[in-house]
């Protein structure tokens, strides 16, 4: 059933006929006459009159439409198997002029002759929307032209499946208070009517699902619709003034609280490595750099750990050290800023307060695998070629290596990378997987993570949807 089926009360009363009269052919009882039946799932709209206009002829539901096509069109019903497949076609959301344009140009449609003014233009558009190669983007350029009247439309659609929903019930009500004597449940004789009021109600069942199937129909129509005005609205942006001015709360006073830091403490006296933590704990939220972190956990070699450490390089306040942790994994953290791993020292891990080039020359352990999470951006292009030689030297064979950094194929995460101050380059995903590769590591693939707001469109490029990216590669047996 679609949404601009209409359930008016003479439709319903046809369904309870359709209803009776299957109960009196079951029963062998003859039916007393009544007005003719007919079938509301396929009917034939005899109104037409021999006026076969375009919009006549798409304008019924797509039931009515098949049967109407198919009748003149070809001047016959359709074949069972051509029904389906042409109601399959409909909602799988095929035109219904590239559905009547093939008929009416097939061969026995040629046959008949029936004349469809506008037809043929119509047709021989959807025709080169179907050409392989350039028919999806010439399909996709027309869509967009038509995205704010295909925006009206959709909200009209939304109100007529509303204007549905309260028809039925309506009409449900008043079948309920007409005929509540057939619905008695109390004991008494059986009556002639039986069947009947046996059918009535199993059309009220009927009734019933079909009001919850289109409330269903109605949220899913609400959520497209908030896609679409999201994609419009990208596409045509707000009337903006001359001058915009925005007075958000403080940064300053969001850091203290959420490091418990008094008013009264001077910020500009504090260490660098100090305001680099109010700074982090504003723009970089534990939790959420914690949760998308978990994403990392099957890449690691678990018969790896359980021999050697896990080496956590610019640990920061160690959100990875601890998911590590709630593995049951030993990791070992490095990193230069002494406040974040104060905390963690604390909290009894194994930290390491060292610059990550000088610890990796000077410590020969080896390690079952390493990340380098957000730290790659912070670094000269010398220093990070550096830092692979050396983890490759650290690294058992098999071991993972995890690099994240933000990714530049983004136009958003772009646009917020220099907020860091310490950020020196965006850093190209292929430039960063030859590097590691290059340096001895296998198996390299690109992990895509950290979905931009969905409003925000990004074109084409499904890459583009992500802030952040992490090659991830192993550390080759030679």
């Amino acid at each position: 059933m679609t949404a601009g089926t209409r359930w008016s009360a003479s439709r319903i009363a046809n369904l309870i006929e359709t209803q009776r009269a299957s109960a009196a052919h079951e029963s062998g009882e003859p039916l007393a006459e009544t007005a003719p039946i007919r079938n509301a799932s396929r009917s034939f709209d005899d109104s037409l009159d021999n006026d076969y206009s375009l919009d006549r002829l798409i304008r019924p539901d797509h039931h009515v439409f098949v049967e109407n096509a198919y009748r003149i069109l070809l001047g016959r019903p359709p074949a069972p198997r051509e029904y389906h497949d042409t109601l399959k076609a409909l909602l799988n959301g095929e035109a219904k002029t590239w559905l009547l344009g093939t008929l009416r140009y097939s061969g026995e449609g040629r046959v008949r002759g029936v004349a469809v003014p506008g037809l043929w233009r119509r047709y021989l558009g959807q025709r080169l929307f179907h050409l392989r190669g350039i028919g999806p983007i010439l399909e996709w350029l027309y869509a967009l032209c038509r995205l704010p009247r295909s925006l009206h439309t959709l909200n009209a659609a939304t109100q007529v499946a509303a204007g549905n929903v309260l028809d039925i019930d309506h009409t449900v009500r008043g079948l309920a208070v007409d005929r509540a004597p057939a619905f008695d449940c109390s004991e008494r004789e059986p009556q002639p009517d039986d069947a009947a009021t046996s059918n009535l109600q199993q059309l009220h069942e009927i009734l019933q699902s079909q009001i919850q199937e289109l409330e269903g129909e109605l949220a899913l129509m609400k959520v497209h619709l908030h896609a679409l005005r999201s994609r419009v609205e990208g596409f045509f942006p707000p009337h903006v003034p001359d001058n915009f001015e925005v007075t958000p709360t403080s940064l300053l006073a969001i850091a203290r609280e959420r490091v418990g830091m008094r008013n009264d403490v001077d910020v500009s006296r504090l260490s660098r490595h100090a305001r680099y933590a109010l700074f982090e704990a504003v723009f970089y939220e534990s939790a959420a750099v914690s949760a998308k972190q978990r994403v990392y956990l099957p890449y690691l070699n678990r018969e790896l750990t359980e021999r050697h450490p896990f080496l956590d390089v610019g640990c920061g306040r160690g959100e990875f050290l601890r998911i590590l942790a709630d593995e049951g994994i030993r990791a070992i953290g490095v990193d230069v800023n002494p406040v974040g791993l104060e905390s963690l020292e604390k909290a009894g891990f194994e930290v390491v307060e060292q610059d990550l080039l000088a610890f990796l020359a000077a410590d020969a352990r080896t390690f079952a695998g390493a990340s380098v999470l957000q730290v790659a951006e912070h670094l000269t292009a010398d220093a990070i070629e550096r830092m692979l030689s050396l983890l490759a030297a650290r690294l058992a064979p098999g071991a993972v290596l995890i690099v994240e950094t933000p990714n530049p194929l983004s136009p958003f995460a772009l646009s917020h990378f220099h907020t860091d101050p310490t950020h020196i380059a965006p850093i190209p995903p292929e430039r960063l997987r030859f590097s590691i590769e290059a340096a001895g590591f296998e198996a390299t693939r690109t992990l895509f993570q950290a979905k931009v707001p969905v409003q925000t469109p990004m074109g084409a490029d499904p890459c583009a949807y992500y802030m952040d990216y992490a090659i991830i590669g192993y550390r080759s047996a030679s």
